[in-house]
């Protein structure tokens, strides 16, 4: 079968859950499928010489075939810039799938949001090929309350779309009940959450690159360390970590948070760090994704927030890292979702924007807490069992 995987990023570019790309066309290939990559040439996180390497309009590798274009990258910091992106995207995806002939099936990412699906869903009606929509963000849903002027036609955008896509993964219950609620049919819908990269280990105590990334993130064995590690963008709730450090800033010596990531709030945060000079909270940039796993390890715990009404939308994807490490989670989410009811055994849950009741968390917190991780929900997240899951869609 000719499978065709549209992406917004590819090789070089390695980070957050990129990876999960990587293993579905690999799981693909032992179908013996004939795997067909469409992707812009790479600009995220990559230095000059890898672009100038992978800036080549065709090239076949263990992943399949390649077809790469470029696109355009003016204006990176604004929305115009990215909308702008985002329509030169779509263009050059379709004019590529155009040139290919039949093909059996395409999956399409969730991002960019819904103008490259409403093109897709039509190239894919009109070719009688089968669609599998990847949802990780659930739009317009993430960006805009459903009495918002742009909500209800971009919500239209997406139901007609949705009528011609056959298949729809989604990453977390709380999309799937979206979903629902906007009348998708059940069978439709298929949950298969994130998985880890690889089941991490830490290397021993003296190896020269941890001991590095110790004194990077100015790691101190003696305090008991919550670490928050990924985006730092415009669902990710920053805020409610740090009027929490403030408060307990003076009483409590014992917890240090550490903030390791990047994003497009990352300069804001920064500047409310400095301006209240807390002596328990730090900011570090964004680390490698091998480094990140370690960090998930090293922790005594590990810290996800949530912006209200976000986790109905999306999920985070270190969600299965922070599991796989074993060490207790403190989720600051919708109370009343599906997340936070799956991880009430032996984590932490504070409500959004609840900064009293996490200072009253972190006040709390043990050094090296007797936590033996969660066997069901490791096993809901494996990597072998979502594969497998993925592999009787593909």
């Amino acid at each position: 079968m000719r499978v065709v995987f549209l992406s917004q990023y590819f090789i070089p570019e390695i980070f957050s859950s990129t990876y999960l790309f990587y293993d579905l066309l690999l799981a693909s290939k032992e179908k013996n499928n004939e795997n067909i990559i469409i992707a812009p040439f790479p600009i995220r996180g990559v230095s000059k010489s890898q672009i100038e390497k992978f800036s080549i309009a065709y090239e076949e590798n263990e992943y399949g075939k390649i077809y790469r274009f470029k696109c355009f990258t003016g204006f990176k910091n604004s929305f115009f810039g990215r909308f702008l992106r985002m329509l030169s995207l779509v263009r050059k995806e379709i004019k590529i799938l155009n040139k290919l002939g039949q093909v059996d099936k395409i999956v399409i990412p969730s991002t960019p949001p819904l103008f490259l699906l409403r093109a897709v869903s039509r190239f894919a009606k009109k070719r009688n090929t089968e669609l599998i929509y990847h949802i990780h963000d659930l739009y317009p849903d993430i960006l805009f309350k459903p009495k918002s002027l742009f909500y209800r036609p971009l919500n239209i955008i997406l139901m007609k779309a949705l009528k011609r896509v056959d298949n729809i993964v989604v990453i977390s219950m709380d999309i799937r009940n979206s979903l629902l609620k906007k009348g998708i049919p059940s069978a439709k819908i298929h949950v298969i959450p994130n998985w880890p990269r690889v089941q991490s280990k830490l290397p021993d105590e003296e190896d020269y690159d941890l001991q590095t990334l110790k004194k990077k993130i100015e790691f101190d064995s003696s305090k008991v360390n919550a670490f928050y590690i990924g985006n730092l963008g415009v669902f990710q709730d920053m805020g409610v970590i740090v009027k929490a450090a403030k408060r307990i800033n003076e009483t409590d010596n014992q917890v240090k948070i550490s903030i390791v990531g990047s994003g497009s709030k990352q300069k804001q945060l920064f500047k409310l760090l400095k301006k209240h000079h807390l002596k328990n909270i730090a900011f570090y940039p964004r680390v490698s994704q091998e480094e990140a796993e370690w960090l998930y390890l090293l922790a005594d715990y590990n810290l996800i927030s949530l912006k209200p009404g976000a986790i109905f939308s999306a999920c985070p994807s270190k969600t299965s890292m922070c599991v796989m490490a074993q060490k207790p989670m403190i989720l600051i989410v919708d109370e009343k979702s599906k997340y936070a009811e799956s991880f009430k055994q032996g984590n932490y849950i504070v409500n959004c924007g609840d900064y009293m009741k996490l200072a009253a968390v972190l006040s709390d917190l043990q050094k090296r807490p007797a936590f033996q991780g969660d066997s069901a929900l490791e096993k809901y997240y494996a990597k072998e069992r979502n594969i497998a899951l993925w592999k009787k869609l593909l």
